[in-house]
């Protein structure tokens, strides 16, 4: 099926090149002496080279950009997190973002109804109520209900988005617990520090008053640059093993 379809691929894009060359050669476009002829030979070669080799070229263009904007390979975490932070555009936005939210929607991981929203902008709801890029589990579940007895799949679903996206963890244990008197473990849920760093230069804001604040560009895209930078960064430490 995939041989078949990127064969079609390869056709229409020869096609699509054939009618481009006889609309130009429709147009005048004598202006600039020699421009059309110039056009046209440069889109005859794209024709031609192309889609040789039942399109190596052409794949080896793709492979190469999509490497570039997404899994840049650097020996630095942080390098290769920011690199793709940078790189984003609203297409490559909408490209990953349908396939995380697909992806997040096959696994369950999803809170409860469509009408709620997925779980990863709640996460992103919940990281922009701090101003440390820090957020408790209690502090996520308060958004769902009562959270000293949240509900089983929020708890799950919740557990299941933040190890998918490789947050780190750490339990906080507080004495005296303002709700229940008692002693009670918290989970602080975090970027890496050398990740924060760069968020802080890029999604904090001080006010007046001293207050930090996190704006409002950050969003869920920057929970899959940093999933997508986990990616990339594994793949070259298995790069070297080969």
């Amino acid at each position: 099926m995939e041989v078949t379809l990127w064969n079609e691929l390869l056709e229409e894009f020869k096609t699509s090149l054939e009618n481009s060359i006889e609309i130009i050669k429709e147009k005048d476009v004598e202006d600039i002496p020699g421009a059309e002829d110039k056009l046209i030979n440069k889109l005859e070669q794209l024709k031609n080279f192309l889609p040789e080799n039942n399109g190596e070229l052409l794949t080896n263009i793709i492979s190469n950009s999509i490497e570039k904007s997404f899994f840049p390979k650097s020996e630095s975490f942080a390098k290769i997190f920011n690199q793709i932070l940078d790189s984003r555009t609203q297409e490559q936005d909408f490209i990953i973002q349908e396939l995380l939210n697909g992806f997040i929607s096959s696994q369950g991981k999803t809170i409860a109804s469509g009408e709620e929203g997925p779980i990863l902008d709640h996460l992103v709801e919940a990281f922009k109520k701090t101003s440390d890029f820090k957020v408790l589990d209690y502090q996520f579940y308060a958004m769902f209900g009562n959270p000293n007895k949240p509900r089983k799949y929020v708890i799950n679903r919740f557990k299941n988005l933040v190890e998918f996206l490789g947050l780190e963890k750490e339990d906080i244990t507080i004495e005296k617990d303002i709700n229940q008197g008692s002693q009670k473990i918290y989970s602080l849920y975090r970027f890496p520090e050398e990740i924060t760093k760069i968020l802080e230069g890029k999604y904090i804001e001080t006010k007046e008053n001293g207050e930090k604040i996190i704006t409002d560009k950050f969003d869920k895209m920057v929970f899959i640059s940093y999933f997508l930078a986990k990616i990339s960064k594994n793949r070259n430490n298995l790069d070297h093993l080969e």
